[in-house]
């Protein structure tokens, strides 16, 4: 079950959000001085190997670089988490979606839910921001829904664009747009959503 007591990070407020709506956004994670290390260790990754496109760093990205792995360990993030997952954790993914200025790249309106397809539906992707994350720069736009619903996954239609970032092209169905609220983080914050 989602949602336990005894919030270690969240606030009450915040942990009603998630189970109602399905998100929580900003939560405060890193300071500066810890935004700003890790990204000179990303900055210090694209010299070294090239910048962070559309295939770099997509998945298991915490398996081979240890600044990421360090970061997804964070004691701030993992206590969010904790807090609408409960203690038993497991980082089945960690990726980089970067949106250069001017590209056209974007993230269609999808649940991951949707193509991880895990039984039961208790997962949360935790979206931490080391700049920021407005709505100029294409901050993420989520549709309330709750998570105590029975089936808590929308439908789901695939349509391949060379821009979408999302290899299939997954995109959401069944539910009301006009609804979609902007999650404009800071350096340092992070949204977690179902």
């Amino acid at each position: 079950m989602i949602g336990r007591p005894g919030l270690k990070r969240l606030n009450g407020s915040q942990a009603a959000a998630f189970r109602e709506e399905g998100f929580v956004a900003p939560v405060s994670v890193l300071d500066g001085a810890e935004v700003a290390h890790y990204l000179a260790c990303l900055t210090d990754f694209e010299a070294r190997h090239g910048r962070v496109d559309r295939h770099k760093l997509r998945t298991k990205a915490h398996l081979l670089t240890p600044w990421i792995n360090a970061l997804v360990r964070h004691d701030a993030l993992l206590d969010a988490v904790e807090d609408v997952l409960g203690p038993d954790i497991l980082c089945w993914g960690c990726g980089f979606i970067v949106k250069e200025p001017g590209d056209g790249a974007f993230v269609s309106m999808h649940q991951d839910g949707y193509y991880w397809q895990w039984e039961p539906h208790e997962q949360v992707t935790a979206w931490l921001a080391l700049t920021p994350a407005t709505v100029e720069s294409g901050a993420m736009r989520m549709v309330p829904l709750s998570i105590d619903r029975p089936d808590p996954i929308v439908p789901h239609e695939e349509h391949w664009q060379p821009d979408n970032l999302l290899m299939r092209g997954q995109t959401a169905s069944g539910f009301d747009i006009s609804r979609a609220v902007d999650a404009v983080l800071a350096p340092g914050e992070m949204s977690l959503h179902h």
